[in-house]
């Protein structure tokens, strides 16, 4: 089977795409905490390129890399694939691959590490699939600066900025969101959806990492 072009070369693939997400963080003041209106960008990447994103998710997925289930209570995670599809059969819930950074080898490996250098603070990969019936984590807040990138199918967003209007959007793939800290959101998945997502946690500087 012939490599995709971020198996080939996973740091250019890295460079490539931290470049395209930094620049539109930068032009849209984050990840400060002085930004706090979603903002949206349509087509950021191409389809060619969200084919080679070679997320570890569903039979790519790795020994090491765990999946958590979503409900409104948080996540739950069970400890075998099969208990993993029990769960998911009983109740329906978004499966939420964590930590790609640390669980799986790829080039987003390598680019929350330039995201991380280029931030200055902690920043955590993850990776959310669902399908239209499937249970979330529902109306919540994040205590990070989020970059979105829808890599299949929709999702609608709900979102409610602190000095701001409710707005409602949906992401289609190559579409990127930059969420900050503090909008209450929630959402719906037309059909299905996977969205990969850049947690860049400002209340974790890097030099309060190191060591």
């Amino acid at each position: 089977m012939m490599q995709s072009v971020a198996q080939q070369n996973p740091y250019a693939f890295a460079a490539q795409c931290v470049g395209r997400l930094w620049t539109l963080v930068v032009a849209n003041n984050g990840p400060k905490p002085s930004a706090v209106v979603p903002v949206v960008v349509r087509r950021v990447f191409s389809g060619e390129q969200l084919n080679a994103f070679n997320l570890p998710i569903d039979g790519d997925r790795g020994a090491t890399q765990g999946v958590a289930l979503a409900t409104e209570a948080g996540l739950t995670r069970p400890e075998t694939d099969a208990l993993l599809h029990q769960e998911y059969v009983s109740i329906p819930r978004t499966r939420v691959y964590e930590s790609l950074g640390s669980n799986s080898d790829g080039w987003f490996s390598i680019a929350q590490l330039m995201l991380a250098r280029l931030a200055r603070c902690a920043v955590v990969v993850t990776v959310y699939q669902s399908s239209k019936s499937d249970e979330t984590l529902g109306r919540h807040i994040d205590l990070w600066y989020g970059v979105i990138v829808q890599v299949r199918g929709s999702k609608t967003w709900y979102m409610e900025p602190p000095d701001g209007e409710a707005v409602q959007i949906t992401l289609n793939p190559g579409d990127v969101l930059l969420m900050p800290q503090g909008v209450w959101h929630d959402v719906t998945t037309p059909s299905e959806s996977v969205h990969l997502l850049f947690a860049l946690d400002t209340n974790r500087p890097l030099s309060s990492l190191a060591g």
